[in-house]
């Protein structure tokens, strides 16, 4: 079992998806912010904080991944989605409603 739960995000973790591929985990905050962790399967070693994204100006609601693991979209309260290249945690794209 993976506890994330003391110190995740600042306001609580509101999104997560698992990269199971690269043996990550990415988690969206109250914030806006992103976290990306690195996880093991021994329960015993804590998830290790590798980087923090802060795009978003408000909470993010959804992070999705697609099948290979190469892009996640976020999608936040402030209506905003970002396509995500993983490898680079840089965004290749932006949309927000109108």
């Amino acid at each position: 079992m993976l506890n994330l739960s003391t110190g995740a995000h600042p306001h609580g973790v509101t999104a997560l998806a698992l990269m199971s591929r690269q043996g990550g985990l990415i988690t969206g905050g109250a914030t806006g912010q992103m976290r990306t962790w690195r996880v093991g399967y021994d329960p015993k070693v804590k998830p290790r904080l590798v980087t923090r994204i802060h795009e978003h100006k408000n909470g993010i609601v959804a992070l999705q991944t697609t099948r290979d693991e190469e892009e996640l979209i976020s999608a936040s309260k402030d209506g905003s989605c970002i396509i995500w290249m993983v490898k680079r945690y840089k965004h290749g794209q932006k949309n927000k409603r109108e």
